[in-house]
């Protein structure tokens, strides 16, 4: 039987660091894959592989993040995946993370796999659009259509005859 969970171990981490490669291969560069085996006595050198590492410059043997530490003391048996929080790095990058726990045969914490995307670059990206899409907000005219702009006077025309009917309320035949 302790055979069998061996193997059955091994195929778990073997799809783990699978499924790591392929989120690598999809989200480039900037997206690290970090698989953790929890085996007992090694959780302080639980990353086991790694993908794009330069991103908090872990490497295989080194340990899991103070969040992951902090919920391992917890002592749950059946620790929740936490997705889509944000971490930092020690030189300052802004990460969107995602841990998630992969439960033994026994339902207890065993492999974790991690993914920390660094948006640092995209929060400045956001910033920039934003600023050169965003217009001066008017408090009187803040939740209007865009006005249309039309080469066409017949549909000048149009346009002006729907906006006195929203205006008034009434329809042009009334």
């Amino acid at each position: 039987e302790k055979e069998w969970e061996n193997k059955m171990s091994s195929k778990n981490l073997d799809l783990l660091i699978q499924i790591a490669k392929g989120i690598a291969a999809e989200f480039g560069n900037n997206c690290e894959e970090v698989v953790h085996d929890l085996a007992k006595n090694k959780v302080e050198h639980s990353i086991v592989h790694i993908e794009n590492g330069h991103i908090t410059n872990r490497k295989i043997g080194d340990s899991p993040s103070f969040a992951v530490l902090d919920a391992l003391k917890s002592k749950q048996q059946h620790l929740s995946d936490h997705l889509a929080y944000l971490t930092k790095t020690e030189s300052g990058h802004i990460l969107k993370s995602s841990t998630l726990y992969i439960p033994d045969e026994d339902g207890n914490p065993r492999y974790i796999l991690a993914i920390n995307y660094d948006i640092t670059n995209l929060l400045g990206l956001e910033a920039s659009l934003s600023s050169l899409t965003s217009c001066p907000i008017d408090n009187n005219h803040k939740n209007e259509e865009p006005t249309k702009i039309s080469n066409d006077i017949n549909k000048l025309l149009d346009h002006l005859i729907e906006q006195s009917v929203a205006l008034v309320g009434v329809p042009v035949v009334l």
